[in-house]
């Protein structure tokens, strides 16, 4: 590509007139339909702004007569500082070897005119090198290319545009940039993290396009975790999965973009919390990065100091329909629940048509509690020791019309028939028993028809096959308004 344009170069512009004969990009006065000051190509601005050092590189090259060409360009300008940071005697070797100078340059040249405002929208320009160079936009709004800034947009030249940046840009080596697998194989410390990313075959997933930013705690985090726990890890390959996604974002987040992040969105599904210490350490979680920005051609690494711990899954509570069919000597619900561990108590409220909290259980009522998951709730141990008072007379409950939650009045297992004979005239059917399940939700067991006999379609009966358990809740629905009894 660099000996095709040079080519063209030595081809239109004649010894006498390096410049070019009208045939170049020259002195003009309008850009972009807006009447300006007057404007001059991209060498020309280049020195105007005092761009020395790159302008000097250029020249080795003999690049300076291509950028003088009609264009149009974009170029990313390192500015004298950025040389400057470059290590010790990199850019005196550079001016040595055109070749490999001509190959960095032509990584800082794209040949279409883009401004700031057209940058943003991309991901990745191509390069007169030949490879794409990545663009991004940091929460702080700052425009990277690569890993270097732009501290200064949109210089206006006749034949394109200067974008000055804060680094010198390195081009992919020879196209052949190692992807994250191949880094972290050939870094050496962390051997244990390439285990435990092919034993998930995340590893394949880990050579993709990306971009990624992975978080990679070193061999010595990985021997700090607890005695087995690793081994453990190993042996259930989806718990050793969720936690290396848990050190993987699908993007790539430099250390200086990171700093500006309070959390980040991983591939784990849960977000990871960044925080920039009074000494300057950068923490993700309780980890703190001590080597940053090892680059790949897909992404980024984060060498860290400690193995990240997804949150845990909480999982939902279970519900559970309860009643109780006799009135306790002491009935309120921290008396009755003593020792039960439980998030919500409540009664479906019929005349009001909501669910309500509730502090005291009286008998007959069904009543719905949450209790956290893996947690037991036995309707029969908790209640059937409770001291009952002797009511003058018998317990009994108002049902109106609608769905009413009740329980027995007694204390067998007998036939909705027989448990629901007071109000036998009044209702049309039983649903019940309610069977939690570990997701945080349930099913009725059966359906009862009042006025039907044996099994009807499935768990669907009369209420003579239907059986009330005590202490039990079910659903009757009530033609008339009634007393259970």
């Amino acid at each position: 590509m660099a000996l095709f344009l040079l080519s063209i170069s030595v081809c239109a512009v004649s010894a006498a007139d390096p410049v070019g004969d009208g045939n170049n990009a020259t002195d003009g006065n309008e850009t972009d339909g807006n009447v300006t000051e007057e404007l001059k190509n991209i060498i020309d601005t280049a020195i105007a702004e005092n761009f020395t050092t790159f302008v000097t590189a250029v020249e080795a090259t003999e690049l300076n007569f291509t950028l003088k060409e009609a264009g149009p360009f974009t170029v990313f300008a390192p500015t004298d500082a950025a040389f400057s940071a470059l290590p010790e005697g990199t850019l005196a070797a550079l001016l040595n070897d055109t070749a490999a100078l001509e190959k960095l340059l032509l990584y800082h040249v794209t040949d279409q005119k883009l401004n700031e405002s057209e940058l943003i929208n991309l991901t990745e320009i191509p390069t007169l090198e030949g490879s794409e160079l990545p663009v991004n936009v940091t929460a702080g709004g700052a425009v990277m290319v690569g890993d270097a800034m732009i501290v200064m947009s949109d210089i206006q030249a006749i034949n394109g545009v200067i974008h000055a940046i804060d680094a010198v840009l390195l081009p992919p080596e020879d196209g052949m940039e190692m992807d994250i697998v191949e880094v972290v194989t050939e870094d050496g410390n962390f051997s244990t993290l390439l285990t435990a990313l092919e034993a998930t075959n995340l590893a394949d997933t880990l050579k993709e396009t990306g971009p990624f930013t992975v978080f990679a705690p070193t061999d010595a985090a990985f021997s700090a975790l607890p005695e087995g726990t690793l081994a453990a890890l190993l042996n259930d390959t989806a718990a050793l999965e969720k936690l290396l996604l848990y050190h993987v974002t699908d993007q790539k987040l430099n250390e200086s973009e990171l700093i500006n992040l309070t959390e980040i969105l991983t591939l784990e599904g849960s977000k990871l919390s960044v925080n920039v210490t009074a000494e300057g350490a950068v923490m993700v979680d309780d980890a703190m990065i001590i080597m940053s920005d090892i680059q790949a051609s897909n992404g980024v690494i984060h060498a860290i100091d400690a193995v990240l711990l997804p949150p845990e899954e909480v999982k939902p509570g279970m519900w559970h329909f309860f009643s109780v069919p006799r009135k306790a000597m002491n009935s309120t619900a921290e008396y009755l629940l003593m020792g039960v561990d439980y998030d919500a108590l409540i009664h479906y409220n019929n005349t009001a048509g909501l669910y309500e909290n509730v502090n005291e259980i009286e008998p007959l009522k069904g009543y719905w509690i949450l209790v956290p998951a893996g947690r037991d709730f036995n309707t029969t141990e908790i209640f059937a020791s409770i001291k009952e008072e002797m009511p003058a007379t018998p317990t009994s409950l108002h049902m109106y019309q609608g769905w009413n939650a009740v329980g027995s009045p007694v204390l067998s297992a007998l036939s909705a028939e027989v448990v629901f004979t007071s109000i036998d005239p009044y209702y049309a059917k039983v649903v019940g028993p309610w069977v939690p399940n570990e997701v945080g939700s349930g099913s009725y067991s059966y359906v009862g028809y009042n006025g039907q006999s044996g099994m009807l379609n499935g768990n669907q009966m009369g209420t003579d096959n239907f059986t009330v358990e005590p202490y039990e809740g079910y659903w009757v629905y009530v033609l008339e308004e009634s007393i259970l009894a």
